[in-house]
């Protein structure tokens, strides 16, 4: 539990400011419009995801499980060039995305490029954390991401205290952060032999690039599908994801941490299941104090307010399970089976999401889906696993024709 708290607020610093970020800009400026770059982007936080999933956590997978030193550097080495094209075709045509999502070009251009930019250079920079992680250095890592997403955050408000001129603050704030995440490059490379074979990141990773992308088309259609319904929707969704958003980010915790013993053979489902519940308690508590605390200020109504963050908090629960489990039979059950399951269920909540003729389209979605996700992953398990008294799972022998047939003459069939 200590360790998945430490991992958790690393990640929960790596959430949280960014968040923090666009409230106290838009007080800083006077224009609290800004502070709806965060939905405006959202989306495109699920192509980071994606990158790193294929180019961190798996690269770190394979290095443990097939001893393979080059395929961490080399991953990072071929994600940060990726993530250069990406992300920078992404600002390059940001003007066409702004208005796909039904908002003013002119006014929220800067900020939704700084949005971008900012997201490769976390990215680069979640390249390191997960190396960190998997290396099994928990404080080094929530350490350096407490530093960087303070020195983004103080950078961001003083110079915007300073200067009200846009360009002005988004260049200081890129700059200052981008110099720390290329002296923390500098201190992680070292020699090694350049391999572009990939694939094996996929393999480790399939169920979590599947969902990714299914998430990124769920809520770039999704959401403006939702948003449609009107101006005491749209608040709702906002602040429900406002308050909810850095609990998602850190739920990944239990995710990072049961990938890391796995890889190192060291998993035990009994206490991994248990720990991620009373995680996840945590969470859902600091939810329920925000929302009760703040929806007034936003001028949220209560009820659909209350109905999408109960929504939020039953698939927080869920998740907790699952992420546990999927992370599990991934690297010991069949991938194409899982992958196969990702895909379907994933393919059942983006339609949901995006054709529900109701401003709850999303959450519909979210919920249904997860509870097919789960319900498969226990099937599953329980099926092809047994757990020990220990807490571990084992494979399940596989049961011959005459065994079968011995048993059912014993029971008298």
């Amino acid at each position: 539990m200590k360790r998945l708290i430490r991992v958790g607020l690393g990640l929960f610093a790596f959430s949280l400011f960014p968040i923090l970020s666009w409230l106290v800009l838009a007080v800083t400026l006077g224009e609290p419009e800004i502070a709806n770059v965060f939905s405006l982007t959202y989306p495109i936080q699920f192509i980071w995801s994606l990158l790193k999933a294929i180019f961190g956590t798996g690269a770190n997978i394979k290095r443990n499980k097939e001893n393979d030193e080059n395929a961490v550097l080399s991953s990072m080495t071929l994600g940060i060039f990726v993530g250069a094209i990406v992300f920078g075709l992404l600002a390059l045509f940001i003007e066409p995305y702004i208005k796909f999502m039904s908002m003013d070009v002119a006014f929220y251009k800067n900020f939704a490029i700084y949005s971008v930019l900012q997201l490769f250079i976390q990215l680069v920079f979640s390249f390191v954390l997960e190396k960190l992680y998997f290396e099994e250095k928990d404080k080094l890592a929530s350490t350096h991401s407490m530093i960087f997403n303070i020195l983004n955050f103080a950078v961001l408000i003083l110079t915007s205290l300073i200067t009200k001129n846009q360009i002005i603050i988004i260049s200081v704030t890129l700059a200052v952060i981008a110099l720390y995440v290329v002296g923390l490059l500098c201190w992680q490379y070292k020699k090694f032999r350049m391999d572009f074979n990939i694939l094996s990141n996929f393999k480790y990773e399939s169920m979590s690039i599947c969902t990714r992308i299914f998430m990124f088309i769920t809520y770039f259609f999704g959401l403006s599908n939702a948003f449609q319904a009107g101006a005491e929707y749209i608040a709702a969704i906002n602040f429900v994801s406002l308050i909810t958003d850095t609990q998602w980010d850190v739920q990944d915790a239990v995710s990072t941490v049961a990938k890391v013993d796995l890889s190192n053979n060291k998993y035990n489902a009994k206490k991994s299941l248990i720990d991620a519940v009373l995680f996840t308690i945590i969470l859902t508590s600091s939810s329920l104090v925000l929302f009760f605390s703040l929806y007034q200020v936003f001028n949220v109504v209560f009820i659909v307010g209350l109905i999408m963050l109960s929504i939020q908090i039953f698939d927080f629960f869920a998740d907790s399970v699952r992420l546990n489990l999927y992370s599990f039979l991934q690297l010991n059950f069949s991938v194409t089976v899982n992958t196969i399951v990702a895909i379907m269920v994933n393919i059942f909540r983006t339609v949901l999401s995006v054709f529900l003729p109701t401003p709850y389209c999303t959450e519909i979605g979210q919920i249904v889906s997860s509870v097919v996700w789960v319900t498969s992953c226990v099937i599953i398990t329980c099926v092809f696993f047994k757990m020990n008294k220990d807490g571990s799972l084992q494979r399940r022998k596989r049961i011959k024709d005459k065994e079968i047939a011995k048993l059912l003459k014993m029971a008298n069939i």
